[in-house]
């Protein structure tokens, strides 16, 4: 099947006749994905709000999964449209109650790795962006670190974008790929928020159209507009940084980087 990025993933069909998914995960690299967690999340799911997971090899990390229909971002929505479809399934992938596997890291641990990887990836990609967007960057991450509470955290999906939604056939949508991790909401709609950084280019006042969407996204969801934005600027920063080492990103992360200059020391909500 086409349209990955990391894992092998087969059409199959199961003795039953059944039509699935076969998919297996190589061994990954820095800030990719973990068979472990992916599992133990998807077994915890039960196929609500994620792919329900049928069958897996812990050996040779795979996984058969229920097949899907086409993804959100085939759907001929805008981006906007997508975004309120994401909020939907987020509401009820939170709220199924996973109980959190041991394998999940804490957002606390996030951003501790994020506070480490930020000023080091920059420095090994020669210095990309002003060093202000990833002392700020940085600080957002200390600060979202801080407000971890395992009281009121939940299992996040960890990579809620248009492409690991798809339909269900029965005309809602399922998360696959998560990339999990327990933390706080909003920690969820940071990949909403860094997502088509090019359509916020759009008009010429980016800062503008990032605080739309993120005021949205706060809305749909309930969570606070400024965790939100710190999260969405964590995870653009980051992940730009992480596409310079990929020759075919390198130039729409550049959008990327222009958006994170122009949201520099703002907040959520317009002047």
């Amino acid at each position: 099947m086409t349209g990955g990025t990391v894992a092998l993933v087969f059409a199959a069909r199961d003795e039953s006749g059944r039509d699935c998914v076969l998919k297996v995960l190589p061994a990954l690299g820095e800030a990719e994905g973990d068979y472990a967690a992916e599992r133990d999340v998807l077994l915890a799911g039960h196929g609500r709000a994620y792919v329900e997971l049928l069958r897996h090899d812990d050996a040779r990390q795979a996984f058969l999964l229920e097949r899907l229909g086409p993804k959100m971002v085939d759907n001929g929505g805008s981006v906007d449209e997508w975004n309120d479809a994401l909020c939907e399934l987020l509401l009820v992938a939170w709220d199924i109650g996973l109980t959190p596997p041991p394998s999940l890291w804490t957002a606390a641990r996030k951003c501790e790795w994020f506070v480490e990887f930020l000023p080091r990836k920059w420095r090994e990609h020669g210095e990309p962006c002003a060093r202000a967007v990833i002392d700020e960057a940085v600080g957002f991450a200390e600060a979202r670190g801080a407000a971890f509470d395992a009281d009121t955290a939940v299992v996040l999906h960890g990579d809620a974008h248009m492409w690991n939604a798809l339909s269900d056939n029965h005309g809602g949508y399922k998360f696959i790929d998560p990339d999990p991790f327990v933390g706080e909401r909003a920690a969820d709609l940071a990949v909403p928020m860094r997502e088509w950084s090019s359509e916020l280019l759009v008009g010429g006042d980016p800062l503008a159209a990032a605080q739309r969407r993120c005021a949205r996204l706060a809305r749909a969801t309930g969570c606070d507009p400024q965790a939100v934005w710190e999260w969405g600027t964590i995870e653009r920063v980051s992940t730009a940084l992480i596409g310079l080492g990929e020759p075919h990103k390198v130039g729409s992360m550049r959008d990327w980087f222009v958006v994170a200059e122009a949201c520099l020391g703002a907040s959520p909500a317009p002047d």
